[in-house]
């Protein structure tokens, strides 16, 4: 539940003046801004006599009084009244709205429920003298401007663009000001959209005075807090020039804890504040959020030409905070979802970027709205028709890319022509790497596909360092490396080691940019980004030493390279309770201590147990074995546990791993509950079931894998076994897909593998119904099962 106040600062103190006086010097500083309570979806309070879920709330008067507490608190260390504690008041305000407290003490027994946001509008000086270019301010010019700046701020915030047309659960507007614009802006966007405001939003005018003495009246404290807000900013502006000073703003720690975009949905997160601008700017830069929401982006290269050269004023502000960020998002999502890499160009390359990029996706977007899009002689065929570069009457067609002349420039030698069948054979690769490690985990059908790709990078002409060409290039070639790493390791090759060194030393030398998805090694091998994830690449380096028995490479490398956690080679015990211990290292922050903490993953535990079983079982007793189960048993006994799903393969592993160790230490107990819990887990993940599950395979291959070697430990071999078979059955479903995928392609990677582009698509219920045990001991299946899983059979 949201209460949001509204107030201003500067030249609309004509029609209503701030709670606290002016800055000194800066008194035509002009601020909008709405000051959030937000309760975080508690149920609200319904008062039946009053018949407000608002105003009454519990939450929301507890936070008044706390407010309340917090002046008296000010007021009585000064010695002074409130009209004279202003800038101790404003030096106080970051603690109290981020921790509720002052001097680090609570103000109230009961602890704040809820968090405060804001969102800010700043009006600019050359806003402000085009209105009034005589240099009087009558009132009802100010009110003028006042009116169509608010009904801008509700616009923009409450639209289905901006942060609450998505969140949708504001119950409560209060403003000393005139209701009347804004009620009719609100009515405006219901309208639209009756499912913004389903419930209705209470809009209230409060006063414009603030009593502390009188507990029983209504009273503005939160406008009081929201006027404290505005005159910290005004007081924090500070700079040569105006887009100066609001850089300086958006840098301001406690705003960069609490101060949101308005376009939430949209705007990508920043570690600065987002302070929006009312200004001439409008005219360009809403039209141009708005192509970027809907992803109409040829309209974004034209919008873009409105965009001044110059940084007068506040456009070097919002070119920086707004333009830029909008323009490198269009680049990466245009890259990723079209060339299958992630782009980042430096600012001044972004125009040649957008230049390749936008008529590039118009041409061939159809071509790749299907993930299985193969690079045969059919489209090859769509490709060549399409692509007049380099034919003899391509002068008489109109250049389908733009690049002759996109802009006016007659320039082309610039810009290129980009070659659209290299693009689109890159593609293909390194979404057929990505659908190998997902299909299944078939690494050995990586090397092929990795050996095309080199031969691509290194037959590739490449224009500049400065070109987009260079980028993307040096970014396939290394993803090529990524892959080839990943399927020497599983296929038990040692160039695994020297490729996953390279990998390091060149982000380390070269650190190339790109947006990691997922903070889950395993389940994220298949990710572009894990080859560009310092992190990434040490794991896989570390786990491919445990998986190879190579303890000293593990130890030199650990010691070196990886957290400090690991340099304790041989205290297992602070090890494992840091491992375990949710809160395991501390940091802090300016305000508090020991309040942040770096939590360590499943994979980086699996790292641990798998080091502690293959390299050092001897430096384990039966107590030390207790105290490991205790603490795991502490840490995933809720069910619902977010280690559960953080890396779900991983944790499938640990379990595994812990199966084994309790049956080394002859704690058969614990070892058949955990592998209860795992069974059970594993069957709620596929509860709504899949195309398997009617047919008897409920799970997939991996999971068969994971709990045949876990019942294997048990000395449950009959289970095993079956399990195994399941396992075989799937993966060899798996590899005749990808044999049909090649064949319908041409066999364009010309995998060793016999194909046939007749055949018809293989489906799960005519394999699996045909399909008969083809192995009779455990030993067969492991080794015929070992290409696709050899880390899981170490």
């Amino acid at each position: 539940m949201h209460h949001v106040t509204i107030t201003t600062t500067g030249i609309f103190n004509a029609i209503r003046p701030s709670l606290l006086p002016p800055i000194e010097g800066k008194e035509t500083t002009t601020f909008l801004l709405g000051l959030d309570f937000n309760t975080g979806g508690i149920i609200p309070f319904y008062d039946e006599e009053q018949d407000d879920v608002v105003v009454n709330g519990p939450h929301v008067e507890l936070e008044r009084q706390r407010i309340r507490a917090f002046v008296k608190a000010v007021c009585e260390e000064m010695g002074k009244p409130f009209e004279e504690c202003r800038n101790a008041f404003l030096f106080s305000l970051p603690e109290f709205i981020r921790y509720g407290t002052y001097n680090g003490q609570p103000l109230l027994e009961k602890p704040r429920t809820g968090e405060y946001e804001a969102y800010v509008m700043y009006k600019s000086h050359r806003g402000r003298k085009l209105l009034f270019q005589q240099g009087r301010q009558p009132k009802d010019e100010v009110q003028y401007v006042f009116d169509n700046m608010l009904r801008h701020f509700i616009m923009t915030l409450f639209s289905d663009e901006g942060t609450y047309g998505y969140l949708a659960d504001v119950k409560h507007i209060e403003t000393p000001l005139s209701l009347g614009v804004l009620q009719q802006a609100l009515e405006d966007i219901w309208s639209a959209d009756e499912d913004i405001f389903s419930e209705g939003v209470d809009a209230f005018s409060v006063p414009n005075h603030y009593v502390m003495t009188e507990p029983t009246q209504v009273h503005s404290e939160f406008l009081l807090l929201a006027d404290a807000l505005g005159a910290y900013m005004v007081q924090s502006m500070d700079g040569e020039t105006e887009s100066d000073a609001l850089k300086t703003l958006s840098k301001d720690v406690l705003l960069q804890h609490i101060c949101e975009s308005m376009y939430k949905m949209y705007m990508a997160p920043s570690e600065e504040a987002a302070i929006d601008v009312y200004d001439d700017c409008e005219r360009w830069l809403n039209p141009l959020i708005r192509q970027c929401w809907n992803s109409q982006y040829t309209m974004v290269r034209r919008t873009l030409k409105q965009v001044p050269t110059y940084d007068d004023g506040v456009l070097g502000y919002v070119k920086e905070q707004k333009v830029f960020p909008l323009v490198a998002h269009v680049i990466r999502e245009l890259s990723t979802e079209n060339l299958g890499v992630e782009l980042y160009p430096k600012v001044h390359q972004y125009k040649q970027y957008l230049d390749v990029l936008v008529p590039y996706a118009d041409r061939v977007e159809d071509l790749y709205r299907k993930r299985y899009v193969g690079v045969g002689d059919e489209l090859l065929s769509v490709m060549d028709e399409s692509n007049p570069f380099g034919q003899g009457d391509s002068a008489d067609v109109d250049d389908p890319f733009g690049f002759t002349d996109p802009f006016g420039m007659n320039n082309p030698d610039d810009m290129p022509p980009v070659d659209v069948e290299l693009c689109c054979h890159v593609y293909c690769a390194l979404d057929a790497c990505q659908r190998a490690i997902r299909g299944e985990r078939m690494y050995h059908n990586l090397i092929p596909i990795v050996n095309f790709l080199d031969d691509l990078v290194a037959h590739a002409d490449i224009p500049s360092p400065d070109s987009w060409q260079y980028e993307y290039m040096l970014k396939v070639g290394r993803l090529s490396k990524w892959y080839r790493a990943l399927a020497y390791a599983f296929t038990g090759r040692s160039e695994a080691e020297s490729l996953f060194k390279e990998l390091i030393q060149d982000q380390e030398k070269d650190p190339l940019e790109y947006e990691s998805y997922s903070d889950a090694f395993i389940n994220n091998l298949a990710n572009p980004s894990s080859a560009f994830d310092l992190d990434y690449l040490q794991l896989a380096l570390l786990h491919f030493y445990v998986e190879t028995d190579n303890r000293v490479g593990y130890e030199s490398y650990i010691e070196t390279s990886y957290p400090p956690l690991f340099s304790m080679r041989f205290d297992w015990v602070s090890q494992m309770h840091i491992l375990l211990n949710e809160n395991g290292y501390e940091a802090e922050d300016e305000y508090t201590q020991g309040n942040h903490y770096w939590n360590y993953t499943n994979a980086a535990f699996l790292l641990w147990l798998k080091a502690v079983w293959h390299f050092h079982l001897d430096h384990m007793d039966q107590e030390c074995w207790e105290e490991l189960g205790t603490l795991w048993d502490a840490t995933y006994k809720n069910s619902n546990y977010l280690r559960h799903t953080q890396d779900h393969y991983a944790y499938l592993e640990c379990v595994k791993y812990m199966v084994k160790l309790a049956v080394h230490f002859g704690d058969i107990r614990r070892a058949e509950m955990y592998k209860r819990n795992l069974q059970t887990l594993i069957d709620e993940a596929y509860q709504f079931g899949w195309a398997g599950t009617a047919l008897g395979y409920p799970w997939n291959a991996s999971d068969y894998c994971i709990m045949a070697q876990i019942n294997e430990s048990l000395g449950k071999l009959d289970l095993a076994k079956e399990q195994y078979d399941k396992a075989y059955a799937l993966v060899s479903f798996a590899q005749d897909k990808w044999r049909y995928f090649e064949g319908k392609h041409g066999n364009i990677w010309d995998l060793p593998i016999a194909v046939d582009p007749e055949a018809a698509q293989p489906t799960l219920t005519e394999w699996l119904t045909n399909y008969t045990p083809k192995f009779s001991t455990i030993e067969e299946y492991k080794k015929a099962l070992v290409s696709w899983m050899s880390f899981v059979f170490h």
